[in-house]
């Protein structure tokens, strides 16, 4: 079983136990579960701070997630580091639902420390397929 640890503050329809829901339900979805996952709601000043530190851009984004394999002391997993506001405002320009844009930031997230990339047409479709199938488990 992974050891998922989830920080900071949820909002916008979700607590803690339904984040916790949605991250062992992407979790579940993979053979080769990490032995240890953390899901951080931050701000935008450190998204921002950590989005120019590790990826060169000076800009707060929804979601970074950071793997790292099992020669960490934990073992295998990541980090998911998540800004509600940023998720909030990029759900409102597309006229979305923040809750459930929450959740696929989550979902996102985890599917990258999972191994997914999206920096391809073909692995940003198969990580929305993915995303929406995870979500259909635990909504539907």
């Amino acid at each position: 079983m992974t050891d998922l640890v989830i920080l900071g503050d949820v909002s916008d329809g979700l607590d803690e136990p339904e984040v916790r829901r949605v991250a062992r339900a992407a979790l579940a979805s993979e053979d080769g579960k990490p032995a240890a996952v953390s899901v951080t709601f931050a701000s935008k000043a450190t998204i921002r701070d950590l989005n120019r530190r590790y990826r060169g851009q000076d800009t707060p984004t929804d979601v970074l997630s950071y793997p790292f394999d099992a020669s960490f002391p934990q073992g295998s997993g990541g980090e998911v580091i998540v800004c509600a506001d940023v998720v909030r405002e990029l759900a409102r320009t597309d006229g979305r639902d923040a809750a459930t844009a929450l959740k696929e930031a989550v979902v996102h997230g985890l599917l990258h420390v999972l191994g997914y990339e999206d920096g391809t047409e073909q692995g940003a479709r198969e990580m929305d397929r993915r995303t929406r199938r995870i979500l259909g488990t635990v909504d539907g």
